[in-house]
C-alpha cells in the first residue's frame, strides 16, 4: 500500500501522540484532516503539515458527522484511514467510531 495515496483523518490531531501521527503521515504524503475539540489549534497543526483543520467532539456523534462532511467535501481522495487518537470516554470513543467508519465507507 502507498500511503501517499490516500487520505486521513486523526482524531486529536493537534496535540500529543495524534499530532506526531498526523506529522508523520503527512510526511509519507497522507493527506491529512485533523479534528480536534480546538478549532485553532486543529487549523494550526494542520497548515503546518498541508492538511486541513476541523473542530470536532468526538464524543459528540453530530459534532463526528459535521466533521466528516466537512472533510469529505474538502478532501480529495476521501479518507481511507480514521486514526482515533482523542481522548474520550470508552462508549463514545466506540459511538465516534462507529459514526465515522459509516461515513468514511458510505457512497
Amino acid at each position: 500500500m502507498d500511503p501517499g495515496d490516500h487520505a486521513a483523518v486523526v482524531t486529536g490531531g493537534a496535540s500529543g501522540l495524534g499530532e506526531e501521527t498526523a506529522i508523520r503521515l503527512a510526511r509519507a504524503g497522507v493527506k491529512v484532516a485533523v479534528f480536534d475539540l480546538n478549532r485553532e489549534a486543529a487549523r494550526k497543526a494542520a497548515s503546518t503539515i498541508g492538511g486541513i483543520g476541523i473542530e470536532c467532539d468526538v464524543s459528540d456523534p453530530d459534532s463526528t458527522t459535521t466533521a466528516f462532511k466537512q472533510a469529505r467535501e474538502s478532501m480529495d481522495p476521501p479518507a481511507l484511514l480514521l486514526i482515533a487518537q482523542a481522548s474520550a470516554q470508552q462508549s463514545a470513543s466506540w459511538v465516534a467510531t462507529d459514526r465515522c467508519r459509516s461515513m468514511i465507507f458510505s457512497e
